[in-house]
């Protein structure tokens, strides 16, 4: 990128898109070292295809060469997604599933069903 601006970014990250037309999809930005005041490029890249943007820094090697370094954020835990049944683990099967159904018994009027507790609840 080519700017009198000091704050733009110094290069633009672009995809092919489906319909074959260069898309921005992320920027990069020269930033310098507060230790060794070595310049490196640091920015985001942000698409609908990828989970989660990715953050990306460069530091120019000898060769003229970068190494990129990238990471993802981390989620936060959703502790109600983490305690719902997954839909791959399947639940294992209800007490007595196996088992054919017997003749109807009192107390499963309005389509309750037979208790499955071992010690019927007296009224």
């Amino acid at each position: 990128v080519h700017s009198a601006n000091p704050k733009a970014p110094k290069f633009e990250v672009l995809a092919l898109s489906a319909s074959r037309a260069w898309v921005q999809v992320g920027a990069l930005f020269e930033l310098f070292s507060n230790g060794t005041g070595e310049a490196f490029l640091n920015g985001k890249i942000e698409d609908p295809s990828l989970a989660a943007p990715l953050y990306v820094s460069a530091f120019r090697q000898e060769d003229g060469s970068y190494n990129v370094v990238w990471s993802r954020p981390t989620r936060r835990r959703d502790l109600a997604a983490e305690m719902a049944p997954k839909a791959d683990e399947g639940l294992p099967p209800l007490p007595g599933a196996d088992e054919t159904a017997g003749p109807a018994t009192q107390g499963t009027e309005a389509g309750l069903g037979q208790s499955s507790a071992e010690h019927a609840f007296a009224s």
